[in-house]
């Protein structure tokens, strides 16, 4: 099964909305504060972020 989710973060907490495709229904809302789930949120954030590919190279590619 493929879960969606959405990630918020703001300064010290952290928002995630994990939809069910299959339902299309928010399924679960977290939020936290602990700063080992804040610190690993922005990691991901951070990682996908600068290994994003721009769409005027995608552009390119095509």
């Amino acid at each position: 099964m493929i879960i969606k989710a959405d990630l918020v973060l703001a300064k010290q907490n952290i928002w995630t909305n994990l939809i069910f495709p299959k339902e299309q229904l928010l399924a679960r809302t977290i939020y936290s504060n602990e700063i080992e789930m804040v610190s690993q949120a922005q990691f991901m954030f951070e990682y996908l972020w600068n290994n994003a590919v721009s769409v005027e190279r995608k552009f390119k590619e095509f």
